[in-house]
């Protein structure tokens, strides 16, 4: 459970960091453009920690879905970016796939890699 922890965390500074971005127009407004460092290398650090346990392909593409998915809500409440019908249903698709990557772990792999040596 602490991993998914590390992960939410992850997700919720990147938010920061993205919003951040969008807010320090350019990195011209000083206390956004910290706010946006610190966030995003909080939420690398984060990552990192969930990164330990969860293979890279499920914490990767839920980090990064998880981010498109509400990065697109925070668009729409905070600055006032539209959603049509096709980006709320590719959105819905991204949502779809990280279900499908959570749900699908425990299944035989289809193809394998021996890991590399530490």
């Amino acid at each position: 459970m602490k991993p998914y922890l590390y992960l939410a965390l992850a997700v919720i500074l990147g938010l920061v960091g993205s919003s951040m971005l969008k807010i320090c127009n350019g990195f011209t407004i000083i206390g956004p453009t910290i706010l946006l460092i610190l966030s995003y290398f909080a939420a690398f650090y984060f990552f990192s920690l969930a990164l330990r346990t969860l293979p890279l392909s499920l914490g990767y593409a839920t980090w990064s879905g998880l981010s498109t998915a509400l990065n697109a809500v925070i668009g729409l409440l905070l600055f006032g970016e539209a959603l049509s019908a096709g980006k709320i249903l590719a959105l819905l698709l991204v949502i779809c796939g990280i279900i499908m990557i959570n749900t699908a772990k425990d299944s035989p792999a289809l193809l394998s890699a021996s890991a590399p040596p530490h």
